[in-house]
């Protein structure tokens, strides 16, 4: 897996106003996750390796910020906004 690989997917998927630098510590957990999760003599500079990577990096990038800006999670997954609405 090429780290630089999961720097620019994990920016694609969470936007250009995010700098994946300010969470490399994220993107480092994230590819050693998917590491751990190979059987033994799988390739691992298969493409989709990274693109599994940054998906879980932004997982858990998606969980840190729902937790501060208050978002809760449905069900599905999906994060929906708190509101204070009527």
């Amino acid at each position: 897996m090429s780290d630089e690989q999961i720097t620019l997917l994990f920016g694609l998927f969470a936007g250009e106003d995010v700098l994946a630098e300010t969470y490399e510590s994220i993107l480092t957990m994230a590819a050693e996750e998917v590491r751990q999760q190979l059987l033994p003599g799988a390739n691992e500079t298969d493409a989709r390796l990274c693109y599994l990577a940054a998906a879980v990096a932004f997982l858990r990038y998606t969980e840190i910020t729902a937790a501060r800006d208050r978002a809760t999670c449905t069900f599905a997954g999906t994060v929906a906004q708190n509101t204070d609405a009527e």
